[in-house]
């Protein structure tokens, strides 16, 4: 992973002013300087010439991170071709104007992009853009060590055959301390567990129960990957997965969302809500570990936040803006949520006379 240090020159500014910038996840690194060209849209970039040059790409080019060239998750055209055209113009560094005005996050996060990239705020961004003829000095020192990492997943019941999956990412990304995202949606699933051992203890129950905390969502979901990969012939037993992902800010609202559910379950879920006024529904959004389950035909709920998404993915994601009280309702839906489909499904089996 890359130490976080480097600074941007402004041009046409003889005391060499400097700005604060975020490396590239990822980015190896440089210490160049030359005149820059700028990019705000794909026609631009496309057109223009930035061979021995820094490119400074805003605008269209730079609305969210841009996919990882070899994520088969999430990898949109667009992204593609921006990558790809980046690539192909070969630019000496890139430097990515960010639509945050504060706590910008990497534009650029791929291990196999190889052009030294750093991202810089709104502001900073429109001093450079503004001296069209200057040139940038881009220092950036970055180090990678080898690591490791696991999925950690549990398991309650004898059924042996058909479970209901609860997951939640474990790992945060590189230079913020991941309080909401995911620190709280590990503690969701702790707090389940802990509560239906109570609750469960000695009913049989027609159900395994598995609790997934996996790893590596942040960066190509890498963990979710190997979890399929060891349930390519589990996925047919699995009844539901319910995923908890960035809850608990004070200043959020937690809400529920569902993915090819039966009407019959979103109502009873609906209902079983009207408990937790703190809690609202949405309409389904294609990003989270449910989508490993919702693409094969898993019934799929998401439980997530509305109000604070952009202290996701920066440092100020830090515990003391951690409610508890809006944890605890999470977890208590959850548990009750739990407790209607053992329900139902003991009904089933009843009826059909198993």
């Amino acid at each position: 992973m890359p130490v976080k240090v480097g600074s941007v020159r402004e041009p046409n500014y003889s005391w060499g002013k400097k700005i604060s910038v975020i490396a590239g996840t990822y980015s190896s690194s440089c210490e160049v300087e030359a005149g820059f060209a700028a990019a705000g849209n794909v026609f631009e970039l496309e057109n223009g010439n930035f061979r021995g040059k820094i490119a400074v790409i805003y605008g269209e080019l730079t609305q969210a991170p841009l996919a990882a060239k070899h994520c088969s998750v999430y990898n949109p055209e667009t992204h593609k071709r921006i990558v790809g055209l980046l690539e192909a113009k070969k630019p000496l560094a890139i430097v990515a104007v960010s639509h945050r005005m504060v706590n910008p996050v990497p534009i650029l996060e791929d291990w196999d992009f190889k052009i030294p990239s750093v991202t810089v705020s709104t502001i900073d961004g429109m001093k450079l853009l503004k001296n069209a003829e200057g040139s940038i000095k881009l220092i950036l020192k970055t180090k990678f060590e080898a690591s490791h990492a696991a999925n950690v997943v549990g398991k309650y019941g004898k059924n042996e055959k058909e479970k209901l999956v609860f997951c939640a990412h474990l790992d945060t990304k590189y230079g913020t301390n991941g309080a909401a995202d995911n620190g709280t949606g590990v503690v969701v699933l702790l707090m389940v567990a802990e509560l239906l051992k109570d609750r469960l203890k000695n009913k049989a129950l027609p159900f395994d129960l598995e609790f997934a905390a996996l790893n590596g969502e942040e960066y190509h979901a890498l963990g979710e990957m190997l979890y399929i990969e060891k349930n390519l012939q589990n996925f047919g037993n699995m009844l539901a997965a319910i995923n908890i992902d960035g809850v608990g800010h004070y200043s959020s609202t937690s809400n529920l969302a569902f993915f090819d559910c039966p009407e019959e379950f979103v109502n009873a879920a609906l209902d079983l809500r009207e408990k937790y006024p703190g809690i609202i529904r949405v309409d389904p959004w294609p990003a989270g570990d449910y989508i490993h389950f919702w693409m094969r035909k898993i019934l799929s709920v998401a439980i997530g936040s509305t109000g604070t998404c952009d202290l996701f993915h920066t440092a100020d994601d830090m515990i003391d803006l951690i409610s508890i009280d809006k944890i605890e309702e999470v977890v208590r839906l959850v548990v009750d949520l739990v407790i209607y489909i053992i329900a139902d499904r003991l009904e089933d089996k009843e009826k059909s006379g198993l």
